[in-house]
C-alpha cells in the first residue's frame, strides 16, 4: 500500500468529523488524561483507556507498522524511533493523594508508587499496551511554574491570599489582541458569563471571578509543596499539570488529546485555556472524548454504592472479557455495563479462540500475512476502525469474517496434516482477516490452548483423572466400597469441571487419557 490510510475523527472541539492529518507524519502525538492515584481505578476509567489504546494501535498501523508490531510483541520499542509519541499521564501530587498518606503516616511517593504500579497492571491485564512515555505530575513542576510565570506576565493570571489564579475574563480579551482563534467555554459549549454568574456555593474570598480557577496554591504545614520565587511554598493545582506535562514531553501543540467526556469542563477547557493563552497556540487540534458508562439505568457513582473497580473484576474475568464488553458500543455513546454484557463477550471471544485453535496459531498467522498483503481486500476490512474507531461495526465484521472460514477439519489443522489445495484462496484469508482485526483491537492475545484452561491445569487434571480411576479399580477388586465410591466420585468431579469448560476427556488404550475441546 502506498498511500497511507485516511482516518477519520470526531473532533469535539469543532463538534464534527474530521480527516486526521497529523502536523508531522513521522511524530504523531497523542495525550490521554490518567489516574490520580490514590487508589483502585474504577471501570469508566478502564474505558478511557482502552479508547485510547485502540486509537494508539490504529495510529501505529498508519504512520508506524513496526511500531504495533513491536508493542504487540511485548518487546521494548524505543521512545525515539517512535512515530506514535502516545503520552499518558501519572498525577501523583493531590488532596486525596495526601488525605490517604496522613492517615498511614507515610511519604506520599508509597502511595503513588503502589496505586500507579496497580494501575499500569490492571490496565495491561485488559490489553492496554503502555504508552510511549508517561510523566508524572511531580516531575513537571518546573514546567508549571514557567506557564504560570508567562501567564503572570501577560496579566491573565493574578496572585490573591498566597494562591495563583486564572483569570477566564481576561482570555476572550487576550485572544483577539493576538488574534486566536480560541475564547473560554469554546470546548465544552458553556457562556462565559454562565461561568461567572456564580455558583450556588460561596465563591472563595480569593477569587475575583466566580469561575477563576487555582493555578498554584499554598502547601499547608506538613504537606508536600514546591518553592516558587516570590510566591513562596506551594503546589500546583490540578489543570496546570496536563498543560505542563503535554508542553514538557509532547510540545506546545499536539495532534489529539484523548479524555473521557466527564473531563470536558472544567478540566479541558482548563487547559486549553492556559495552555493557549500561554503558548499563543492551540492546545490540541483534535480533542476526542468517550462518553460515560453507567451501570444498567444509573450513572456510577460512589454515593450509589455501584463503582466497579478494575481490579475487582479482573478476579472474577479475563481482561479481555472486560476489554471485549468495553468495546461493545461505540465510543462516542454511551456503554450500558452489565453481568450479561460480560457473559456475551465471553462467548464471543471463545467462538474467536475455537477457530485459531482449530487450525493453530501459526497457520493462523500466516494467513494473517496473506491478508494483510492483497490488494483491496484488507483495506476493506480495516474500513471501520478508519471511521471514526466505529469498533462495533468491526466486531460484526470479525463475526461475518469467521463465519466464512471452513470448519470441521479437525483439531488443529498443522497436527492433522491437512492442506488448503481444496480450500478457496478467500476462506483461508477471512481466518487471517479475524487474526488481523482481533490483534488491532487487542484482543485474542493469547494461545488458544491457554485461553480454554482459563486457568486450569488441563494435564494435571487428566492425569489425576487417570489416577482416580485406576485406584477405584484397584479398590473394586479388594471390595473396598467405600474407597471405590470416593475415588469414582473425585473422577466424576474431574468430568464435571471439564463439562463446565467445554472439554472433554477421551479415554484410551493403555488407560491413559487426553483432552480436546467439545
Amino acid at each position: 500500500m502506498t498511500e497511507k490510510p485516511q482516518l477519520t475523527l470526531y473532533n469535539s472541539l469543532t463538534r464534527q468529523k474530521e480527516v486526521f492529518t497529523p502536523q508531522d507524519p513521522k511524530r504523531v502525538t497523542m495525550y490521554n488524561c490518567g489516574p490520580t492515584v490514590y487508589s483502585y481505578a474504577h471501570i469508566g476509567n478502564a474505558r478511557a483507556a482502552v479508547v485510547a489504546d485502540v486509537l494508539f494501535r490504529v495510529l501505529m498501523h498508519i504512520y508506524d507498522p513496526e511500531q504495533l508490531e513491536a508493542l504487540s510483541k511485548g518487546e521494548p520499542y524505543p521512545a525515539e524511533k517512535a512515530k506514535v509519541v502516545y503520552a499518558r499521564n501519572i498525577t501523583d501530587v493531590d488532596d486525596k493523594i495526601i488525605e490517604s498518606a496522613k492517615k498511614q503516616g507515610v511519604d506520599i511517593s508509597v502511595i503513588t508508587e503502589k496505586y500507579a504500579k496497580i494501575y499500569n497492571d490492571d490496565l495491561a491485564a485488559i490489553g492496554c499496551l503502555m504508552p510511549t512515555v508517561q510523566p508524572k505530575a511531580t516531575e513537571s513542576i518546573g514546567e508549571m511554574q514557567d506557564i504560570i510565570v508567562e501567564l503572570m506576565d501577560k496579566n491573565i493570571a493574578y496572585f490573591s491570599e498566597g494562591h495563583i489564579l486564572f483569570d477566564v475574563t481576561r482570555m476572550d480579551d487576550y485572544a483577539k489582541e493576538k488574534n486566536l482563534n480560541t475564547r473560554y467555554g469554546k470546548l465544552s459549549g458553556r457562556k462565559l458569563e454562565d461561568n461567572l454568574a456564580g455558583a450556588r456555593v460561596e465563591v472563595a474570598s480569593y477569587k475575583r471571578n466566580a469561575g477563576d480557577f487555582v493555578l498554584w496554591k499554598p502547601a499547608k504545614d506538613g504537606e508536600p509543596g514546591w518553592d516558587f520565587k516570590n510566591y513562596g511554598r506551594g503546589r500546583p493545582g490540578w489543570h496546570i499539570e496536563c498543560s505542563a506535562m503535554i508542553r514538557d514531553v509532547l510540545g506546545e501543540t499536539i495532534d489529539i488529546h484523548c479524555g473521557g467526556i466527564d473531563l470536558k469542563f472544567p478540566h479541558h477547557e482548563n487547559e486549553i485555556a492556559q495552555s493557549h493563552c500561554a503558548n499563543d497556540k492551540p492546545l490540541a487540534n483534535f480533542w476526542v472524548h468517550n462518553e460515560f458508562l453507567n451501570m444498567g439505568s444509573e450513572k456510577m457513582s460512589k454515593s450509589l454504592g455501584n463503582v466497579k473497580l478494575i481490579h475487582d473484576l479482573l478476579k472474577d474475568w479475563d481482561g479481555e472479557v472486560i476489554r471485549l464488553a468495553l468495546l461493545k458500543a461505540h465510543y462516542r455513546n454511551e456503554l450500558i455495563w452489565t453481568e450479561d454484557l460480560l457473559k456475551e463477550s465471553k462467548a464471543q471471544l471463545d467462538g474467536w479462540y475455537r477457530l485459531i485453535f482449530e487450525y493453530g496459531m501459526p497457520f493462523a498467522l500466516s494467513m494473517e500475512k496473506k491478508f494483510f498483503a492483497k490488494e483491496g481486500y484488507f483495506e476493506r476490512a480495516i474500513r471501520p476502525f478508519l471511521s471514526d474507531l466505529n469498533i462495533p461495526s468491526v466486531i460484526r465484521d470479525i463475526s461475518i469474517l469467521a463465519q466464512g472460514v471452513p470448519k470441521g477439519l479437525g483439531t488443529n489443522i498443522e497436527k492433522s496434516g491437512l492442506t488448503t489445495e481444496y480450500i478457496t484462496v478467500g476462506e483461508w484469508e477471512n481466518l487471517g482477516g479475524v487474526l488481523y482485526c482481533l490483534n488491532l483491537l487487542g484482543l485474542l492475545q493469547k494461545d488458544p490452548e491457554d485461553w480454554f484452561k482459563g486457568g486450569l491445569d488441563y494435564d494435571a487434571l487428566v492425569g489425576e483423572y487417570d489416577s482416580v480411576r485406576a485406584q477405584a479399580l484397584t479398590a473394586k477388586e479388594a471390595g473396598d466400597k467405600a474407597k471405590m465410591g470416593e475415588m469414582f466420585k473425585r473422577s466424576d468431579e474431574i468430568r464435571d469441571q471439564f463439562k463446565a469448560e467445554g472439554v472433554v476427556i477421551e479415554s484410551s488404550v493403555g488407560g491413559k487419557s487426553s483432552w480436546r475441546k467439545a
